[in-house]
């Protein structure tokens, strides 16, 4: 603590900390919801209204001495998972006066490219990464400090590489390299620990 008393440090997790405050409070946050971790969940293709319709869980085993990670499929029984498909249908679709100001704020050429990564990469609507971890902690700060303003800084978007994780949402899976402009890339997430950033 400061002379002055004005600064606490508390070295834990948001998700630990429960000392709750009324008072206006400010939460500056750099560069942490672009890795907070996110939920997969897959598409029922021949159900299209509620698509959205299994989650994954990674199951880890061994095989001849070495780590093997894999994908679990299950029908979505996560609650995190639940509120976000709930919030989701609750926004209201685009009409085509909000479509047209976005294609000028964020141009054509943009907005064709990302059509036609959604065109090639078959299984890439199949499949979304939400953000239930965000949504835990937008969740716990609106409990313990009801009165907060969130300032916070991160990415909003990224070169993708070669190789990348398909669907909406999907993380860039990388490793640096030695060279300051070398990097390699994956095509999935299901690595071992230390092995890539994703």
């Amino acid at each position: 603590m400061l002379k002055t008393e004005q600064v606490k440090v508390f070295n834990q997790s948001i998700f630990d900390y429960n000392q709750q405050t009324k008072d206006p409070c400010f939460i500056i946050g750099m560069e942490i919801l672009d890795n907070m971790p996110h939920d997969r969940l897959y598409k029922d293709s021949s159900n299209p209204i509620d698509p959205w319709t299994h989650q994954t869980r990674v199951s880890m085993h061994t095989e001849e001495g070495e780590e093997v990670y894999e994908e679990v499929y299950e029908e979505i029984n996560d609650e995190w998972c639940q509120l976000y498909l709930d919030l989701q249908a609750r926004i209201p679709p685009m009409d085509h006066i909000s479509i047209a100001k976005e294609i000028d704020r964020e141009g054509i050429i943009p907005r064709i490219m990302n059509s036609w990564r959604n065109f090639i990469g078959t299984n890439s609507q199949q499949t979304i990464f939400i953000p239930t971890a965000t949504l835990q902690l937008f969740s716990h700060i609106g409990n313990i400090m009801p009165r907060h303003h969130l300032v916070f800084a991160d990415f909003d978007s990224f070169l993708m590489p070669r190789k990348c994780v398909q669907g909406i949402n999907a993380p860039l899976v990388t490793n640096k390299l030695a060279a300051p402009s070398d990097w390699e890339s994956f095509n999935t997430y299901l690595l071992p620990p230390g092995t890539a950033d994703i």
